[in-house]
Parts: C-alpha cells; sequence; structure tokens
C-alpha cells in the first residue's frame, strides 16, 4: 500500500505556559486519561463501561535553563501564599501549548503544574527532573464542546527559538550551610587598603579555603567568602564565594569572626545534591462536568547528599538523638534550622531543615565511611502565617 513520507509525523517541540517557554531534553509525552465506570448486572455481570471523567497529563524534563519565571511555573507550591485548600488551577482557564517544529499545535485549553520536577544542585548535573502539568476540560465549556479539553491544529508557523539562551543553563559547583549551632563571635577588622585586608582570624587557612561570617550583615552569598591571597601574621584578603571579586571595605564593619565555627557552616558533597518537592492535592468535582480543579493539602521537601567535609561523629550529634535535651516525642523542628545551597547564580534555602536520616558505613575497604544524608522539612508557621518551606533563586537569598 503506497503512503506519503510526510504522514509519518515526528519532530521536536517547545511547551508554552504562563508567558514562559519550556525546551525539554527528551520527549514530551501527552497521555489521554479515560476514566470509566463499569455498569453491572447481578444476572448478567459486566455490560458496560462508561465515562467518568478524562483529563491529559503533559510530561517532560526541563532542558536546565533556569530563570526566576520558569522557578516560579515549575514550583508553584513553594510560592508564598500557599494554604491548605487553595486553589490550583484558579478562577481562569490557563492554557499550554505543545508547538512542533513541523507545524503542529496542540493547546491544552485548561492546564496546571502538578507535579514538581527534583531539584539538582550539582556542577555535573542541569537544574530539573521530570515534571507534569495535567490539563482539565475549560471551566467554561461543556463536555460537548467542541474544543473543551484540546484544540488540535497543523499548518501553523513555529515560532522559533530566538529566544533560547544557553547561559540560562546552570551547572556550577554548590556550597552548603547548615545553621545548627550557635552563630560565631569576634571582630573581623579591615584596614584602608583596598581591596579589604582582614585580621584577627583563625589560624591555618590557605588560599581557596571557603570561610563564614555569621555577622556579615549583607545577605549576598550567604555570609561565604574565599580567601584569595596567602594569611601573613593572621591577616588575608577575601573574594566574595564563587568569584575573583575582592571584598570591598564598605562591607568590612560588621562583627563576627571569619572562620569555619563547625562542620556544617561550609560543606561539600560527592555527587551534588538532590531536592524533591513530595506535594498532596485532593480533586474537585461536580456531577455534571466531573473534576473541575485540584486543591493543595500539603507539602514535605527533602535534601539528599554525601556530605563532604562533616565527620561521622559531626552527623551522629546533629541528630541529636541522645544527650541533652533528647526526649521521645519531641519537635524535629525543635532541632531543624536553615540549610543554604550556594551556587554561581543558583541558590536555595530550606527553611528549619532537620537531619533525618544518615548512612555512616562503619568499616568498608571499598566505600566512604559517609553516605547518603537527608534533610527534611515542611511548612513553619510565624504568628500563624505558612512560610514556604523551599525558596530557589537566581540571587542570593538571606
Amino acid at each position: 500500500m503506497p503512503i506519503s513520507r510526510v504522514q509519518i509525523l515526528q519532530g521536536p517541540c517547545q511547551v508554552q505556559f504562563a508567558g514562559s517557554t519550556f525546551y525539554s531534553k527528551g520527549d514530551v509525552t501527552v497521555k489521554l486519561n479515560v476514566k470509566e465506570f463499569n455498569v453491572i448486572s447481578d444476572a448478567i455481570g459486566l455490560v458496560d463501561y462508561r465515562d467518568d471523567d478524562v483529563m491529559a497529563d503533559i510530561s517532560f524534563e526541563p532542558d536546565g535553563q533556569v530563570t526566576t519565571a520558569l522557578l516560579a511555573v515549575l514550583f508553584p507550591f513553594i510560592q508564598s501564599g500557599i494554604y491548605p485548600g487553595t486553589s490550583v488551577y484558579g478562577s481562569s482557564d490557563r492554557p499550554l501549548v505543545i508547538w512542533c517544529r513541523d507545524g503542529s499545535k496542540h493547546t491544552f485549553v485548561n492546564a496546571a503544574l502538578t507535579k514538581q520536577p527534583q531539584f539538582m544542585a550539582s556542577a555535573v548535573k542541569t537544574a530539573f527532573g521530570s515534571c507534569t502539568f495535567r490539563a482539565l476540560r475549560s471551566i467554561a465549556t461543556a463536555w460537548a464542546g467542541a474544543n473543551s479539553l484540546v484544540i488540535v491544529q497543523t499548518g501553523q508557523a513555529y515560532p522559533g527559538d530566538s529566544d533560547y539562551n544557553l547561559s540560562d543553563i546552570i551547572t556550577t559547583p554548590f556550597l552548603a550551610r547548615w545553621e545548627n549551632t550557635e552563630p560565631p563571635t569576634g571582630t573581623a577588622t579591615a584596614t584602608s587598603a583596598s581591596p579589604a585586608v582582614f585580621g584577627d582570624v583563625a589560624d591555618g587557612l590557605v588560599v581557596g579555603d571557603t570561610i563564614y561570617n555569621s555577622g556579615y550583615a549583607n545577605p549576598a552569598l550567604n555570609g561565604l567568602f574565599t580567601v584569595a591571597t596567602t594569611p601573613t601574621s593572621g591577616t588575608y584578603t577575601l573574594y566574595l564565594y564563587g568569584t575573583a571579586t575582592p571584598l570591598n571595605n564598605t562591607l568590612a564593619s560588621d562583627s563576627g569572626t571569619f572562620v569555619r565555627q563547625n562542620a556544617f557552616d561550609s560543606f561539600t558533597t560527592e555527587n551534588g545534591f538532590s531536592i524533591d518537592t513530595n506535594v498532596s492535592l485532593s480533586e474537585t468535582s461536580t456531577d455534571d462536568l466531573g473534576i473541575i480543579d485540584m486543591r493543595f493539602n500539603q507539602i514535605e521537601v527533602t535534601c539528599k547528599c554525601i556530605p563532604v567535609g562533616p565527620q561521622p561523629s559531626d552527623l551522629i550529634n546533629a541528630l541529636a538523638i541522645q544527650g541533652s535535651g533528647a526526649i521521645r516525642g519531641r519537635s524535629r523542628a525543635a532541632v531543624g534550622a536553615n540549610l543554604y545551597l550556594t551556587g554561581a547564580g543558583l541558590y536555595a534555602k530550606m527553611t528549619q531543615a532537620s537531619l533525618v536520616d544518615i548512612t555512616p558505613i562503619v568499616g568498608s575497604s571499598k566505600k566512604k565511611r559517609i553516605q547518603e544524608c537527608t534533610w527534611k522539612t515542611t511548612m513553619t508557621l510565624t504568628t500563624g502565617v505558612p512560610n514556604p518551606p523551599l525558596d530557589l533563586a537566581t540571587s542570593p537569598i538571606s
């Protein structure tokens, strides 16, 4: 049987939603889910299947471009103002468009992101895992409407890729700081030299070491700095962490000793950090239309890594499972603290994160003593107002 090759459709696409354009690492998949209910007769058995609902799940792994706008779309459930019961789809329809290079265009008329991607902080991995958008019927159109779920078009002019920005794909080493103990005290003094020269510091530092000053009021880079010159008689200059920018004198007047206060002030990992957001949603339905919305219930955030720097004893102590204050029934939040991840142009903060799981290997000739560790958090409250458990940004987070 003769066939035209052009009838075999194939080719890449871009995904447009909420004013943002996404490119994928691999396939963009669409799964149309027809939900049925059974009609059963006691005398005959199963006699029919009937339509209950229909929806479409659009899944893909973003290629790793990171902007403030893209983060807001990919992580809607960590934004401020999200409470249990908050509508996921909102008061009006928001279309999701899959636009293929061959001119095929699929417009899902009412979509929302329902599965946030895993966030990866690593020098050798792009930032995001797979995400899923769910498309429901338009809130304004009955089932019988011709385009109540999706509009399929062909021969549409592909919008082009002129806005694609390779520099937005951020792969960079990350440094972590977990504020699980009291900050250091002391004084940091600056001379009139430019760049700033610091004295009254801890011994044993060398060029390239990363240090921390909790008293540094400017939130940039979360108080992390790099030793820029070989210490001489206890004085040396500093760079802002991750840059070759010397710290100038005007920023050097804050109190606080520049030291590694403990194992968690400044640590890195064997292969990066992975952050997962476990979000619970519930469906809202009506008898005539079926599912018309989903509502936010709760969120739990976990961060996993194999830390480099802390020792097994540091991790065991940080679990706070024995000794002073340990008691059955104690809140894990009571022993939690903010966990900061700092990269060049990409930042994360887990609020009141507690260390809940460590895997030290007591003895092995082949494996490192410390393996994967897990921090966990959920929403916290400030005067009754929920705080987002996770913040992701392209600028420093205080």
